[in-house]
């Protein structure tokens, strides 16, 4: 594009710098100023046009280097998925193996323990449970903490009877 330009301008004063011999000096002068400074636009122009060409390309390589990133990115977060859906796996199978314990457990010991754990870990437990089970439990339980696991598996649609309390 740069170079029709150039060509356009170029083709109207070549006539002139050509058949300008009648002219006088100072026009001659004047003309090949013009001319000079058209040269040294267009090389400004050429140089420009270089620099915006090189930066396409590293703009190119840069889009397909994100390209790239974002799909090994996508592959990194479907192996992280899948490994986070094996460790819920794991831990809902420890919960239940816990439920198993708890259930074969005498209540007042059972108690103990579930005293001492983390709520959320007692009402998960407890979910995977018999409710006669969690209300022989929750008797021997500390009462502020039963009366916590009880609200909180009352969510979940489990009654507890818990016996003098």
């Amino acid at each position: 594009m740069l170079k029709k330009i150039f060509l356009i301008i170029l083709s109207f004063l070549i006539p002139f710098i050509l058949y300008g011999e009648s002219k006088d000096t100072k026009t001659k002068k004047a003309e090949q100023q013009v001319l000079l400074n058209l040269k040294k636009e267009y090389a400004k122009l050429k140089q420009m046009e270089n620099r915006l060409n090189d930066r396409e390309k590293r703009l190119k390589e840069l889009e397909l280097r994100i390209i790239t990133e974002q799909q090994e990115i996508i592959k990194i977060q479907k192996r992280i998925s899948s490994i986070l859906e094996e460790i819920k796996k794991i831990r809902e199978e420890n919960v239940s193996q816990l439920a198993i314990v708890y259930s074969k457990m005498k209540p007042e010991n059972a108690a103990e323990v579930i005293n001492n754990m983390p709520t959320s870990l007692a009402v998960k437990i407890f979910l995977k449970m018999q409710p006669n089970k969690i209300a022989k439990i929750l008797n021997y339980a500390d009462q502020e903490k039963a009366i916590k696991i009880t609200e909180k598996l009352a969510l979940y649609g489990i009654n507890i009877n818990l016996k003098g309390r």
